[in-house]
């Protein structure tokens, strides 16, 4: 039986090399992602055995790219997806005779070669034709031809190894010349590899090096695989004592003879099989034939950057791992200008692209398209304003008010401009307008706004019709399969992000836009069942509109305030009392939560007074008082130097370091005068929620009772804990102090730590300390004993509970605080965080939620946060908005859509169910919503 099958296979193996389709077995179709352009090549065999590009077709879109994919798969029904292996006819003589072996020297001389004798002309100069890929390519067969050494690269689409000693006959018939750039046979040789060479074959070509200076150095190149992004990056200085390590030559997509651009390496952390530095594994002459030497045995290999991590940029952490002398402000200069630079060069051909796509076919999948279209060359923009977002140092920036380009007579500074591309509503298609391309201009602008709200609103208001009906009799809650088909999330994130891009974008956008703007706000926008919506309008209601399929007419369209918007400067913000937010970096903004309103103060807000509607502001040199009730400054007013550092406000008490001695003062609200009450001197520091001030090895500062403590502070950072009839004072690496109430007892213990709860009596206390968390006995004379350690690192996220971690990984621990108990608390695997009725389990990405009582799984999230007893914070998508959970009844979101989770910040108190919450994020939007 097995003897029959075997012939059966060889019968069909000849049948496919006679019959007339053996041709299309010969045929390559491949899909490839280059520059944030899909690619769809069909690579068929010439007639001597070698691979030829026998159609290449650039898209915007893998979606467009598989399209075309399927009409070639149609038109050539047994071509092959697998790589062709062929076996090309080859000429006598070589490209170039080898003479050296590549080796460390050979290397270094390579590295030098690329430092000193390539500059960013290079291929203008000698007329060779590049994409990204093609640099390192490139390079490296020019440095081997002039020197003699072997070269060799795998040809994409095949098994075919090109080396210096393979010739096609077409090119044996070329002159060949001393002088590489005067070499015919060679240069054609060359053209043919860079044809059939790209990222993704680069990386089969290549090893990770070592990061150490002796593995990495000029040659070495950044790769990047990751999703739509392919991108090469050669590096060709590494900085020594230049301030600006780490500079790359790139070119983009398509081929073409172009000037390099020479900027700063950007990069994402290497992941394996996506990014990495690498470098060009060594072609190997062995007596007849050459070959590449296997990765693992390449000197320098190393899969080591593979898990190296940071909490800074990647660029900026290998520099420092390096040791390489870098200088944040000559960087951040550099990549400003870099970035400018790129906007500059992208202005011409967009201009030409407009002008010839009315004439030309410019679709998708055309040569039009492929020559006149910028996907890649608006990643590289994306890719370096987050690299230069991430920098430690960037304010102040020469380079952020300087006009790129002028449109309808509106200058567009470098900052609107990075402003567009971070909120992605720049558009890469040749055949829309220039101002479309750039989302620029004057009236265009706020045309190209409101088409795109009045779109979106339409297609809303469609698509909750549909839902609503589908959603009738059904089970559409939060978490369920129905939600996600029948939401109007995705709609609604559009939206939300069009309104954070406009509203934030105030401080970034040209100022005749923004004016143009604010004067169109009373302009209608869109009709909603024949009641006209202004601009302000939709502004204004936007963040109270719901996503929930069957919430009622009125909370879908936000026609039921909720929730309080405001612009922040800043990602987060401050309550002052139940009614008022500061947003508290922009030191001028505060809201009006009644209202709904912001009130902008003239003058820098320095401090707030709790219980009372009063901040503290510095006014051309003066402190004054604010009354955010009457929008007026109180006349109490104080001299007040501008280096002057506020300490503190606390009730009707203020305390300022003057740059000597700090000053405690205290307002008196009959003379309406400021009192010094008293005069520290030195600097001495704010104790947290509590009227005190510290200072190191001198002692504590009651404000309120106008006495000194004195005792030998360790620190100045201490924060203020009140128990039954103790103030306690703890500093996690530094002894507890305690002073009693209504006396001068003071108590320093034995015991070290900051103090994270303890029982009312103050029986019972858990301490964090350089030994870890532990759970203290407290005796009457606050003696610690029996401890029991509950974790290395805890936190008390909700008064209730203590959470705990590993320093050495592992589940978390959890411990509820009942009374005078701390009582472990038995949580399912994964468990990340808990309140009285729910777990939340799993991980970073995607998280589930479970009732405790039942051990219920009630949905998934990819982010997931417990507010209070019976609410939450979830995302329906990774790129989405949070939404306000009501966990009783998910069948009714409390809001939707209300944040962009980011760098997160909020505040609540736990002393009712559903809190009043106040929240910020990076997108300038604050919001305060309340029960």
């Amino acid at each position: 039986m097995i003897q029959h099958l075997h012939r059966l296979l060889r019968f069909v193996a000849l049948f496919l090399v006679l019959s007339p389709f053996a041709a299309f077995a010969k045929t390559h179709l491949q899909v490839r992602s280059e520059e944030s352009q899909w690619i769809v090549e069909e690579i068929g065999t010439a007639t001597d055995g070698w691979p030829e590009v026998l159609e290449r077709k650039y898209y915007p879109s893998q979606e467009l790219a598989q399209q075309e994919l399927l009409k070639l798969q149609k038109k050539s029904p047994v071509s092959s997806l697998t790589t062709l292996s062929l076996q090309p006819q080859m000429a006598t003589g070589a490209l170039w005779i080898t003479t050296n072996q590549w080796s460390d020297e050979w290397e270094n001389k390579y590295a030098a070669w690329i430092e000193n004798e390539v500059s960013v002309d290079f291929f203008v100069e000698n007329n060779i034709a590049t994409d990204c890929a093609d640099v390192a390519y490139s390079l490296r067969w020019v440095f081997s031809r002039i020197h003699g050494l072997p070269a060799a690269n795998i040809l994409g689409g095949s098994n075919v190894l090109m080396t210096n000693e393979t010739v096609r006959s077409a090119w044996a018939k070329l002159p060949t010349a001393a002088k590489w750039t005067d070499d015919k046979r060679f240069r054609a040789a060359l053209n043919y590899l860079l044809g059939l060479t790209y990222t993704h074959t680069l990386w089969d070509d290549s090893f990770p090096v070592a990061l150490n200076r002796d593995a990495l150095k000029s040659g070495s190149y950044n790769l990047n695989l990751h999703d739509s992004s392919g991108h090469t990056q050669v590096i060709h200085w590494l900085g020594a004592n230049s301030g600006l390590p780490f500079l790359t030559l790139n070119s983009t997509v398509p081929r073409k003879v172009r000037q390099l651009m020479d900027s700063l390496l950007f990069a994402d952390f290497p992941k394996k099989n996506e990014t990495a530095i690498l470098r060009f594994r060594w072609a190997v002459k062995n007596s007849s034939r050459i070959s590449l030497l296997k990765a693992s045995a390449m000197p320098g290999f190393s899969e080591e950057q593979y898990s190296f991590k940071s909490d800074k940029d990647f660029t900026i952490a290998l520099f420092d791992k390096l040791g390489v002398p870098s200088e944040p402000e000559s960087i951040s200069e550099y990549l400003a200008k870099d970035i400018f630079e790129l906007f500059t060069a992208r202005i011409d051909i967009v201009k030409e692209g407009f002008a010839k796509c009315q004439k030309i076919d410019c679709k998708p999948g055309s040569a039009g398209y492929e020559n006149w279209s910028t996907p890649s060359r608006d990643s590289r923009i994306s890719g370096k304003i987050s690299t230069y977002e991430n920098l430690p140092v960037k304010e102040g920036s020469t380079w952020a008010d300087k006009v790129v380009l002028d449109l309808e007579g509106t200058g567009w500074p470098l900052k609107s401009l990075i402003w567009n591309w971070k909120n992605s509503v720049y558009s890469s298609d040749p055949r829309d307008t220039v101002e479309a391309r750039w989302s620029g201009g004057l009236h265009s602008w706020k045309d190209q706004q409101f088409q795109f709200l009045r779109s979106k609103l339409s297609e809303r208001e469609k698509f909750l019709t549909r839902s609503e009906s589908a959603c009738r009799n059904k089970n559409c809650a939060y978490g369920t399969t129905l939600w996600e088909q029948h939401s109007s999330d995705k709609i609604d994130s559009e939206l939300r992000d069009r309104m954070a891009y406009i509203k934030a974008g105030a401080s970034q956008l040209p100022k005749d836009v923004v004016r143009l703007l604010q004067n169109s706000a009373d302009e209608n926008l869109y009709s909603l069942r024949g009641q006209a919506w202004t601009l302000g309008d939709f502004l204004l209601r936007s963040p109270q509109m719901s996503s929930n399929p069957k919430a009622s007419f009125e909370n879908q369209w936000g026609l039921q305030q909720k929730v309080f918007a405001v612009d922040f400067p800043s990602s987060w913000a401050t309550a002052l009392g139940d009614r008022w937010i500061l947003a508290a970096s922009s030191n001028s903004v505060v809201m009006d939560t009644q209202t709904g309103q912001s009130v902008d103060i003239d003058g820098k807000v320095v401090g707030l007074f709790s219980g009372r509607p009063w901040v503290a502001v510095i006014v051309a040199g003066e402190l004054k008082v604010f009354d955010l009730e009457s929008q007026a400054f109180k006349p109490a007013t104080l001299p007040w130097a501008s280096t002057a550092k506020a300490v503190m406000a606390k009730e009707n008490y203020f305390a300022y370091f003057d740059g000597q001695e700090t000053r405690v003062l205290q307002l008196n609200e009959q003379s309406q005068q400021w009192d010094l009450k008293e005069t520290l001197a030195g600097k001495w520091s704010a104790v947290s929620s509590g009227l005190w001030l510290a200072k190191k090895a001198v002692g504590l500062y009651s404000v309120a009772d106008h006495k000194l403590f004195p005792v030998s502070l360790e620190t100045d950072e201490y924060n203020f804990f009140l128990a039954d009839s103790y103030y306690f004072f703890g500093a996690r690496l530094h002894p507890l102090i305690a002073i009693e109430k209504g006396t001068d007892k003071l108590i320093v213990t034995k015991t070290s730590g900051h103090l994270l709860w303890a029982s009312k009596n103050f029986t019972h206390a858990v301490l964090m300390s350089k030994n870890g968390t532990q759970n203290f006995s407290v005796s009457k004379n606050l003696e610690f004993t029996s401890a029991e350690k509950l974790g290395d690192f805890c936190n008390n996220p909700g008064l209730s509970y203590i959470q705990c971690f590993s320093m050495r990984g592992g589940q978390m621990t959890f411990f509820s605080l009942d009374s005078d108990r701390v009582t472990p608390i038995r949580v399912p695997e994964g468990t990340r965080s808990i309140n009285k009725n729910y777990f939340v389990a799993g991980t970073r990405e995607e998280a589930t939620l479970i009732e405790r009582s039942t051990g219920r799984h009630i949905f998934k999230s990819p982010w997931l946060r417990l507010v209070g007893e019976n609410y939450a914070f979830a995302k329906s998508s990774v790129a989405g908005y949070v939404h306000v959970l009501n966990l009783i009844d998910l069948a009714n979101p409390y809001l939707t859509n209300v944040l962009k989770y980011k760098n997160y910040y909020s505040t609540d108190s736990y002393s009712r169910d559903f809190p009043e919450y106040i929240a910020g994020s990076d997108s300038g939007l604050g919001i305060w919503f309340r029960d």
